[in-house]
C-alpha cells in the first residue's frame, strides 16, 4: 500500500503543472484577504 502511494506521489511530482516556486506576492495578497475577512467576520458559513 505504501509503495503505491509513493509511486503515485513520484508520478504526480514529475507531471505537475505547479511552478517550482510560488508567486509570493499573490500568496501575501491572499493571506491578507483571508485575515481581513476573518477580522470582519465575513466568511461564508458554508465553507
Amino acid at each position: 500500500m505504501l509503495s503505491d502511494y509513493e509511486s503515485r506521489l513520484e508520478t504526480a511530482a514529475r507531471n505537475t503543472a505547479l511552478p517550482d516556486n510560488p508567486d509570493m506576492e499573490k500568496v501575501e495578497k491572499f493571506v491578507e484577504y483571508v485575515n481581513r475577512k476573518a477580522i470582519e467576520d465575513d466568511f461564508d458559513e458554508r465553507c
